[in-house]
């Protein structure tokens, strides 16, 4: 059990401006033991907890015998590619269910792992956004799986996690719209962490690197499947 005390009164006045109904009309805190919060106030109050709790609490679901790996970085030439036998397109489909399994949960938090890890400054914040961070209360259809924020600029981070070591991976119709509508934005960006070579035994290390907007933009899209009503 964690014990956490946030200090509500120290935030009234963002409470109030966001339709909170935390305090009464003279700005005292109300004697209540539980009230509701929508999703402006479960974002905002996340970013008080700390985040060696918070990292605590998003893996904590994880079986004893998986061990969320730590992710080393790949130095690549970004002009060179992965060449394999197959056609190596980057892959759009709206079936996306594979992605939803252990392997991908646990990519996943070893992104959340490391983004903890690297970006420690007060003026960084870390949103789960996926299932596979905040149970039922997660949005799996928001196009994303972790938004990092740094001052005035939001990173949209999607991640695809294999077994193997093959660059190609599947998009659903959401991310890949997403992707579209940030490409203009100058305070808003999309990122693809794309992890290889995770393994459900758990491994010590695997292997990532980021596509940004400029890789994403240039790579080639496939429609696997489409819906047809008559």
């Amino acid at each position: 059990m964690h014990i956490l005390e946030i200090p509500l009164l120290d935030h009234r006045e963002w409470l109030n401006a966001h339709k909170g109904e935390v305090f009464d009309k003279n700005g005292k805190l109300k004697q209540q033991y539980l009230f509701k919060l929508d999703e402006k106030q479960k974002i905002y109050l996340s970013h008080l907890l700390p985040k060696e709790l918070m990292q605590l609490l998003l893996i904590s679901d994880t079986t004893s015998t998986t061990k969320i790996p730590s992710l080393e970085k790949i130095k690549r030439n970004s002009t060179k590619r992965t060449k394999t036998n197959v056609n190596h397109a980057w892959v759009h489909s709206t079936q996306n269910e594979q992605m939803k399994d252990d392997i991908g949960k646990l990519g996943e938090q070893a992104v959340f792992k490391y983004l903890t890890e690297k970006y420690t400054g007060s003026n960084y914040k870390i949103i789960p956004i996926s299932s596979n961070f905040a149970g039922k209360k997660g949005n799996d259809a928001a196009g994303y799986d972790i938004l990092l924020k740094n001052n005035n600029l939001a990173t949209y981070i999607d991640v695809k996690t294999t077994t193997g070591s093959n660059q190609s991976f599947y998009m659903s119709a959401k991310e890949k719209s997403v992707l579209d509508s940030l490409v203009n934005e100058k305070d808003k960006t999309y990122n693809i962490y794309r992890v290889y070579g995770i393994s459900k035994a758990g491994n010590d290390t695997a292997e990532f690197e980021i596509f940004k907007e400029n890789n994403l933009k240039n790579a080639s899209y496939k429609a696997l499947d489409f819906f047809v009503s008559i």
